[in-house]
């Protein structure tokens, strides 16, 4: 069984690793298409046969691979995987698959928003190393391997949000990269510390850390985790990002950039809170910041015209509720929180994705993606379902049964209800937004679609989406209901 499993996540690196190199050597639009798709497909499949091993026989936690150098103590590069490596790679993989077979139909020259001619070799290239650097950060074994695939996913997502040349779609990347590099620094600066004082990079060396140096670890890398996932006041690189294709905001956003950072910060919480951490100053720095950016993004909600924008700031809130149930794990000293974290990263991915691709799907047969544009929307001959699925899209993200949110969402409700006033608070607070901030802001942009005419220009409209669109889009909506009870996490309830 352990030999099945290390065979299952070597061949995952190794497909993941081996096709952007031979993606780039590919010309043409169908090839790189069609070599894309195969290898998310197979992608996929591994996935499947990985958490069936898990699940099946119990695995806990799986030694994968680790190199040494002779100048440097200890495992230089490192891999392993457990269940919170479980959520990212099957985030990571599932929606990659999806938006690459998306991504076949809205890049091309009949997307009326910005018709498509020329860089598909270098779109799945790009596409096919953003899925790889999330499949080595997901199954990073110490810090420099996870450095390593952090810089790694910052660098595609550069080269993307810039792939239409524009100048705004080029100062959008170099902001990106400049803010998140901040990360990078300070991720960087916590390996060298644990190093220092360790004389090694494992995740299990961060306990033994005198407590405050463990304290200013855990700053560092919450400076990290920050300007990852665009949190206050690192968050101003997210919006701007939304001039990249659609299908890139889509993968952005739903698996890869963004989650990397909470991905990081939740393995030093893992990991902290072994040797007794109970530093509250860093408890309460990440729940102030926490719910400091979850407020400032809902109230952001009402000022935007463009719907990419408005999903924008909804992932910035999400994000920040991730964040929160990180600093009630710190606050209680329990992993509980922890698997409720990695359990709305799993079911936000889903949903989020929807709501982008719906939003792409839009602009493709339209040529609009501001707010008016989803007026009437299911009075639009060949855009009915659109209406439908944006209004899906919408009762997901905003926690309404039965989909998935709503559970991960109550799962980080009861942990937090659990710990001390603090964490009571804050939980409070967060279900205060959710449910008098994010669900009226959505909710009424899907009732727009059904309660308001559509504008002249609307009704012109006479195309049929293709099927690999909507099929796309239907996958997202069945796997929004679903992802809460197909889930590879099992929260320790006490």
């Amino acid at each position: 069984m352990s030999v099945v499993v290390h065979g299952l996540c070597l061949s995952l690196m190794g497909v993941s690793f081996l096709a952007p190199a031979i993606a780039f050597t590919l010309r043409g639009k169908r090839v790189p298409e069609a070599f894309s798709v195969a290898v998310a497909s197979l992608l996929a499949a591994l996935y499947g046969s990985l958490l069936y091993e898990f699940s099946v026989h119990r695995v806990h936690e799986v030694r994968i691979l680790s190199m040494s150098l002779p100048w440097f103590r200890g495992s230089f590069i490192s891999f392993y995987c457990d269940v919170f490596s479980l959520v990212l790679l099957g985030v990571s993989i599932l929606i990659g698959l999806v938006v690459l077979v998306f991504s076949t139909a809205y890049l091309s020259p009949s997307n009326r928003e910005h018709p498509v001619h020329s860089g598909f070799t270098r779109y799945y290239g790009l596409m096919l190393l953003f899925i790889g650097s999330m499949v080595g950060v997901s199954l990073a074994g110490n810090l420099v391997t996870l450095l390593i695939f952090y810089e790694l996913t910052g660098i595609c997502s550069c080269f993307l949000i810039a792939f239409y040349g524009t100048p705004r779609s080029v100062r959008a990347s170099l902001m990106a990269f400049i803010l998140t590099h901040i990360g990078s620094v300070a991720l960087f600066a916590a390996t060298m510390i644990v190093y220092a004082y360790t004389h090694s990079v494992s995740f299990s060396a961060i306990p033994l850390l005198p407590k405050y140096m463990l304290l200013g670890c855990g700053v560092l890398i919450l400076i990290a985790a920050l300007a990852k996932s665009a949190q206050l006041p690192l968050h101003l690189w997210l919006p701007e990002a939304m001039v990249a294709p659609t299908t890139v905001s889509a993968y952005l956003h739903a698996a890869s950039m963004v989650k990397v950072g909470v991905f990081t910060y939740l393995r030093f919480c893992q990991y902290a809170i072994t040797s007794g951490f109970d530093e509250t100053a860093l408890a309460i720095l990440t729940l102030v910041l926490a719910l400091a950016t979850m407020f400032y993004g809902a109230f952001n909600y009402f000022r935007q015209r463009d719907l990419k924008r408005v999903l924008a700031w909804s992932t910035i809130v999400q994000l920040s509720i991730m964040m929160l149930a990180l600093g009630i794990a710190l606050l209680q000293v329990k992993p509980i929180a922890i698997y409720a974290a990695a359990y709305h990263v799993w079911n936000h991915s889903f949903a989020k994705a929807l709501l982008f691709l719906t939003v792409g799907a839009l602009a493709y047969a339209s040529g609009r993606r501001d707010v008016d544009a989803i007026k009437g929307l299911a009075k639009v001959r060949g855009l009915k379902a659109l209406a439908y699925l944006w209004l899906c899209g919408a009762l997901a993200i905003s926690a309404i049964p039965p989909f998935g949110c709503f559970f991960s969402k109550i799962a980080i409700l009861l942990a937090g209800l659990a710990g001390p006033g603090l964490a009571i608070a804050s939980v409070m607070l967060m279900m205060f937004e959710s449910y008098l901030l994010t669900l009226p802001a959505l909710l009424r942009l899907g009732l727009l679609a059904f309660r308001e005419a559509p504008e002249p220009q609307l009704l012109e409209v006479d195309a049929s989406l293709p099927r690999r669109i909507v099929y796309s889009l239907l996958a997202l909506a069945i796997a929004s209901l679903l992802c809460g009870f197909l889930t590879p996490i099992r929260i320790p309830w006490p």
